[in-house]
């Protein structure tokens, strides 16, 4: 019954549907994909994927100041419901690709490509890969209720940082504000929506980092490539399983909105990348990071990756997770390689992966899911490709090493063919280390006006720091402190506080 009532639903959405996706001069948002409207020379853009039926709708939100955008939702249990009549009734793909083993899995951990802070790696953050997907967890409200785009603040996390350099900003400012958009992560609808969003210059008033300077030659908006933006909450201290449902649900939804966007508009690079990273384990909600990685490894096995194979080319739909580490003892952190150090915010709860996660993220039932998430299970997992052990003693031990496909993220005609970079030297791996972010704030507040910044404090004036995130002035790389001074020596031990009691600082 319940598969014909769905099946029945399909045959009346799908119709509506197509044609709410295809416009394209009527909405209000026709340049929206400008200026890769047409894919630019060197791209290499997949074709539509007519046998794909689409689950969401899109809306043009807006305008409001001038700005609008495309939006995609479904109503509340609508992708859940096209997800299960896929799957003959589950929601587990039976053509999921999953990773078997931790070796396995490790592969899709891309520490090195952090979209929000400074990262010297070889991903640059600067100008995402077009038409590949980022997400924004931060709080209640769309880029974690940051106000208006002519205040700086001192952003969180990596999402909010990213937020602070995108055209959706102009949406979020005190009230009355946008009032016609809906910025609100929990009404119908929004949980698991995909925004279309765009880098926008801020005339070097980032407070956080480097990235205007990092930003391709042309700043103006209309010549930026544009991205997709999804959103989804993580349980800040709810935990029940409504509130687990909730999340897991919300990135079903996600993912779903994105495999229904790339069918009908596949992304000029010939990659669909959706960048995962630390939802519901940065500091605001400080839950484990294996947890994370476990909810979003069950979202994404409802779907076959490979379903759309001319839209999204021989890699399919890559899930990764930027600016997190699968360590060798199986832990999940938030550091980036070569110990350049927190690719966000504080990731405060770190935890293992277990071996077994496969069967634990594939298993039929959410509700078993739920309850076993995160807890101990098998220590042996055998497979047709690789033996993993885990000991107390020995930690993890893979017998055999395998490899996946990588997102390229850095294509030429990205940046290349847009100027270039506007500084190379603010942003290469010989520049100097970035001004981190300030002080860890609890989400859905509004942050104070940042502090003037202070003139290089004495050594007297620092004080022993006995609790909390500290300023280490004996520490490799260097530590600073949310004004930007670096950490100097004072008496009491390595770790002190900042000048006026301040903490928070952070290790870049």
């Amino acid at each position: 019954m319940l598969q014909a009532k769905v099946a029945a639903f399909f045959a009346i959405f799908s119709l509506s549907d197509a044609a709410s996706v295809n416009a394209t001069s009527s909405d209000g948002c026709a340049d929206a994909y400008s200026p890769i409207s047409s894919c630019p020379a060197g791209s290499n853009q997949g074709s539509p994927q007519t046998d794909w039926h689409i689950a969401s709708t899109r809306t043009c939100a807006g305008p409001c100041g001038g700005y609008s955008t495309f939006q995609w939702t479904a109503t509340n249990g609508n992708a859940k419901a096209a997800i299960a009549t896929r799957n003959g009734g589950t929601l587990i793909s039976s053509m999921n690709q999953v990773p078997q083993t931790l070796d396995e899995l490790r592969c899709w951990f891309v520490p090195e490509f952090s979209w929000g802070f400074q990262n010297p790696g070889p991903a640059p953050p600067w100008n995402p890969q077009p038409e590949a997907a980022y997400i924004d967890d931060a709080g209640n409200g769309l880029c974690g209720g940051l106000p208006g785009p002519d205040t700086k603040v001192a952003t969180c996390c990596e999402e909010e940082t990213t937020c602070e350099m995108m055209e959706l900003r102009h949406w979020i400012s005190q009230p009355p504000g946008c009032s016609a958009v809906n910025t609100n992560y929990n009404t119908d609808g929004n949980p698991g929506r995909v925004i279309l969003s765009k880098m926008s210059d801020r005339g070097g008033n980032l407070p956080n980092s480097k990235h205007e300077a990092c930003m391709c030659g042309d700043r103006t908006p209309q010549n930026q490539l544009p991205f997709y933006y999804y959103v989804v909450k993580g349980p800040e201290k709810d935990n029940s399983p409504a509130q687990l449902q909730q999340w897991l649900d919300a990135l079903r939804t996600a993912y779903n909105h994105l495999f229904d966007i790339w069918s009908l508009r596949p992304p000029c690079s010939g990659e669909c990348l959706i960048m995962g990273g630390a939802s519901d384990a940065w500091e605001s909600y400080a839950h484990s990071t294996s947890r994370s990685i476990y909810f979003q490894l069950r979202a994404f096995a409802a779907f076959n990756p490979q379903a759309l194979p001319n839209a999204c080319g021989a890699k399919g739909v890559m899930l990764r997770f930027g600016g997190m580490t699968l360590n060798e003892d199986a832990t999940v952190t938030c550091y980036g390689k070569d110990g350049w150090g927190q690719t966000g915010a504080s990731c405060p709860t770190t935890g293992k992966l277990d071996a077994n996660f496969h069967q634990l993220v594939t298993q039929a039932d959410d509700a078993t899911f739920f309850a076993q998430a995160g807890s101990p299970g098998k220590v042996v997992l055998e497979t047709d490709r690789a033996v993993v052990t885990v000991t107390i003693d020995a930690g993890v031990h893979v017998e055999q090493k395998l490899t996946c496909p990588q997102p390229t993220l850095d294509f030429p005609w990205r940046c290349d063919q847009h100027g270039g970079v506007s500084d190379p030297a603010a942003c290469t791996k010989s520049s100097p280390s970035p001004t981190p972010p300030g002080p860890p704030r609890r989400r859905r507040r509004r942050s104070p006006p940042p502090r003037r910044r202070s003139p290089t404090p004495s050594p007297s004036q620092w004080q022993p720091c006995t609790h909390g995130h500290c300023c280490n002035p004996n520490i490799s790389p260097a530590q600073f402190c949310p004004d930007g001074e670096k950490c100097q020596q004072c008496g009491g031990g390595d770790g002190c506080e900042c000048p006026g009691g301040s903490m928070g600082s952070v290790v870049v």
